[in-house]
C-alpha cells in the first residue's frame, strides 16, 4: 500500500518555508531528495526551459493532492475557496430573507440569533 503525505513548516525564523515530501510504501518511509528552488532571468534566445519539478505521471495525482491537503493545513486559501465561501455566505442570506418571507418580520433571523449569543 502506498500513502504520500506533504509536511509545510516555516524555517529560517519565518524567512523560508520546508517542505517535505514522503511516501510510505510497503512499510518502508521514503522521502524525497532536496530541491533548492532558484530563479533566473529568462533570455528566450539562448535559454531551454525546463519544468521546476517533475513528478511520474503515477505518483503526481497523490503528491498534488497531498500538496493541496497541505496547503489548505497551512492556511493558504485558493480563490476557489473564497468564491465558495461567498456563495455560502450567499445561500444563507437569501435562507434569511426567504424565513422572514415565510414566518413573517417577527421571526428572528440567524444572525441575530448569534449576536444575542443564542
Amino acid at each position: 500500500m502506498k500513502k504520500t503525505e506533504v509536511f509545510i513548516q516555516n524555517m529560517d525564523y519565518g524567512f523560508a518555508i520546508g517542505i517535505l515530501l514522503t511516501q510510505e510504501i510497503n512499510g518502508k518511509t521514503y522521502i524525497a531528495k532536496p530541491v533548492k528552488i532558484e530563479f533566473e532571468e529568462l533570455n528566450e534566445r539562448n535559454m531551454r526551459i525546463e519544468s521546476t519539478m517533475i513528478f511520474d505521471k503515477n505518483l503526481a495525482p497523490d503528491i498534488l493532492t497531498a500538496l493541496s491537503t497541505a496547503l489548505d493545513k497551512h492556511g493558504v486559501k485558493t480563490d476557489n475557496d473564497f468564491k465558495i465561501q461567498g456563495l455560502l455566505e450567499a445561500k444563507d442570506k437569501h435562507l434569511e430573507d426567504m424565513r422572514v418571507l415565510v414566518f413573517g418580520k417577527d421571526m428572528p433571523t440567524e444572525r441575530e440569533n448569534k449576536k444575542d449569543g443564542n
